[in-house]
Parts: C-alpha cells; structure tokens; sequence
C-alpha cells in the first residue's frame, strides 16, 4: 500500500513538473532576449547617466491587440540593457534624459537566449536653454 501511495506522490510530482514546464514554454517565460548600447552627448562624446530608455514593439495584432513594453535606465557609463524582449521582433525605442532632446531609434531582438550588442552609440543633443 505504502509502495502505491509513494509511487503515486512520485507520478503526481513529475506530472506537474510537466505541466509547469509546458506553461513556461508557451508564454515564454525564461526565453527573452537582450539588447544593450550606450547613450552619450552628441558634441562631448559623454555618456549620459540616468537616460531611460522604453522600448515597445507589437505582438500578434490579430490574436492580442497589444504590445510589449521594455524599460530600463542608463548606469553611470552610459550603458543600458533591455532584457526579456520578444526574440526576433522589432522595437521602437523613446529615449528620454533630462536636460537633452529626447530621441527615437528601433532595434531588432536577437533570438532566444542571446544578446544583441548595439555597437554605434546613441548620441543626444542637449535641450536649447529657456
């Protein structure tokens, strides 16, 4: 009897293991990708610290009617990283710092897994003074 139960517990445990592994496959859970670039000041060559940085792109118009959204700021070098992005779509970034004019630009994620080096930086132009 003791046999079946824990035979059963054993079956049950792997089932839903199954389970949640299929759940994580189709929404996509732990498949994003990666993109990253560094932001400077278009006459100084600077990075610009603080920027941020959101990037959305449309997902499947017929099924959903919505899109992905992305967001992240710049570290004190410049740099930033968008992670978790739809594999092989097409972003549309708004890039936005205080005290310059903010600017767009668009990126297209690597598949599954990768990161995708952006490796011409974003240059912004600082806002004219009032």
């Amino acid at each position: 009897m003791n046999f079946q139960k824990s035979t059963f517990n054993q079956q049950l445990s792997l089932m839903m293991l199954l389970v949640l592994a299929t759940v994580f496959s189709l929404t996509g859970c732990g498949s994003g990708s990666n993109a990253e670039a560094n932001i400077i000041d278009f006459f100084q060559d600077t990075p610009i610290s603080g920027a941020q940085v959101i990037a959305d792109t449309k997902t499947n118009i017929a099924e959903e009617k919505s899109s992905a959204h992305v967001t992240t700021k710049t570290n004190s070098a410049g740099k930033f990283r968008l992670k978790n992005m739809l594999p092989g779509r097409y972003y549309n970034m708004n890039i936005v710092a205080p005290g310059y004019i903010s600017s767009k630009s668009s990126v297209r994620s690597p598949s599954e897994k990768q990161t995708k080096l952006i490796e011409k930086p974003i240059k912004l132009v600082k806002s004219p003074p009032q």
